[in-house]
């Protein structure tokens, strides 16, 4: 242990008597350090090739690279962290800068971070702000938060320009196909066209959003003319259209409305245009 007190251990095993090991001067700089069960350091550290079997405490700032820890990692202080692998939680009592992160329990930091190749099973906690230069990419999600979200124009949808529906018939508008995120999620469809239907008598239209075939209706829009000329009601009402579904696994599901003609003689006729959207929201519940 005398190499270790002077600060001047490379490439040695740590343990005595098979208890805590603890540094009575703090190793400013230590390359190449096997500990067998815990390390802690009261000060001020800068480590390179640290593996460590059991926790690692750091009572002051620290700056880390290439650390292998089995247990916990705990740091009272500020830290940089390149190339990190914890198996059990990650608390930093301060500011954290981590590169190449990969944790198997929590992290926990009490103030800024900034993220770079973050992998956490666990939870993530930051009481203040993240800068993250990289994606952040989450598997689970708390109810209400939104998974995902798309917003898609007339020529995502594959909608033609116009689309005639003569009196009687029912016409596919469009059909897209989602899948979902996760599989524990409401999704929210919101669907915007525009449209115009002449004539003058007792007529009526109908509009159905359905998701998977048609047993599962997720929204509907009806508009009636008492027979008269109806004036500038007949467009602009059928749509918008909006529903959800409730999802429980991550199958592909199609998306698509039909549009329903009651009319006696008369002609609906739906353009794709600039006003075409359709919007999907998946939340988690």
């Amino acid at each position: 242990m005398r190499n270790l007190v002077s600060r001047k251990a490379i490439n040695k095993e740590v343990q005595y008597n098979n208890r805590l090991t603890q540094f009575t001067n703090t190793p400013i700089q230590t390359y190449d350090l096997y500990v067998i069960r815990d390390l802690t350091v009261g000060g001020n550290t800068y480590m390179t090739n640290l593996s460590i079997s059991g926790n690692f405490k750091v009572g002051g700032n620290s700056s880390l690279q290439k650390l292998d820890v089995s247990g916990n990692l705990v740091v009272a202080g500020n830290t940089c962290l390149q190339k990190l692998d914890v198996s059990g939680n990650f608390l930093v009592a301060g500011n954290t800068s981590l590169q190449k992160l990969d944790v198997s329990g929590n992290v926990v930091v009490a103030g800024n971070t900034s993220l770079q190749k973050l992998d956490v099973s666990g939870n993530v906690v930051v009481q203040n702000n993240i800068l993250s230069y990289g994606s952040i990419l989450a598997s689970q999600f708390l109810p209400g938060q939104i998974v995902n979200m798309r917003m898609l124009n007339r020529v995502d949808i594959s909608q033609t320009s116009n689309i005639n529906i003569t009196a009687g018939n029912t016409s596919r508008v469009f059909t897209y196909t989602y899948t979902p995120k996760i599989a524990n999620s409401f999704i929210v469809a919101e669907y915007q066209t525009i449209y115009a239907l002449n004539g003058s008598n007792n007529d009526s239209i109908r509009a159905n959003m359905y998701i998977i075939n048609d047993s599962t209706n997720i929204g509907a829009t009806f508009q009636q003319w008492i027979n008269g000329a109806g004036g500038g009601t007949r467009s602009g009402t059928m749509f918008p259209i909006v529903g959800r579904y409730t999802n429980g696994d991550t199958s592909a599901k199609d998306i698509y409305v039909n549009s329903s003609n009651y009319t006696d003689s008369d002609t609906i006729t739906i353009e794709s245009s600039v006003s075409t959207w359709l919007k999907i929201t998946e939340i988690a519940r």
